[in-house]
């Protein structure tokens, strides 16, 4: 046998010795374990919508169809669902693997405002759920969003107020007062129906900043 002969036999002796003992690197990000959920979310206030994304699963569970969460990572800075209340339009899959950069969140309270979700007409079979069951439920009166045209820019407003406001509970206390004086002299209708929607929103807060 040729000594270049030789050489190239130990050459691709070392090669395959290599290829074996190289260590198989996982995808970042991915899993093979049941550790996460496919879902579709939208946001509370702008209505933006992402559908069929990965999350990971809150102690081992994923949410169900009407809940209200907050997203808090695996996406970018100018993602319009980070950081705000959203809620689960659908749920694809409760056990699923996670994809690449699956987004983490937070489970938030049913009462969280949240006037898309009460708005919420078509999509997955149409509203259900802990968040639009919580829009029939006004400690105000009877609050019928679809009648008043602003109902949801207003809400998005207020809500965005309170959150900045220096001192949110005698913020809220003040406008409670004010609307549920000013529902006293009403006789029904449009106005009427608006100041419902007021103190309904105001009265969630309320609760949801733990006043």
């Amino acid at each position: 046998m040729k000594k270049s002969e030789l050489r190239n036999i130990i050459k691709e002796s070392i090669k395959e010795l290599m290829t074996e003992q190289t260590p198989v690197t996982a995808v970042s990000g991915a899993s093979s374990s049941n550790s996460c959920c496919q879902m579709s979310v939208r946001n509370c206030s702008n209505g933006y919508h992402s559908g069929g994304l990965f999350y990971h699963k809150v102690n081992g569970v994923c949410p169900q169809k009407g809940d209200v969460i907050q997203i808090t990572g695996g996406v970018s800075s100018s993602y319009p669902l980070l950081n705000v209340p959203s809620f689960v339009m659908g749920v694809q899959s409760t056990n699923s693997g996670c994809s690449s950069f699956p987004r983490t969140y937070i489970n938030l309270p049913a009462n969280t405002p949240c006037s898309k979700c009460c708005n919420w007409t078509s999509g997955f079979g149409g509203p259900s759920g802990a968040c639009y069951n919580n829009c029939s439920s006004t400690s105000a009166g009877s609050c019928n969003p679809a009648a008043w045209s602003n109902h949801a820019n207003w809400t998005s407003t207020f809500t965005n107020t309170v959150s900045i406001h220096n001192n949110p509970c005698n913020f809220l206390n003040g406008k409670i007062t004010q609307w549920t004086a000013a529902l006293q002299g009403t006789g029904g209708g449009n106005y009427q129906n608006m100041l419902n929607c007021k103190l309904d929103t105001a009265n969630q807060l309320h609760t949801s900043n733990n006043c």
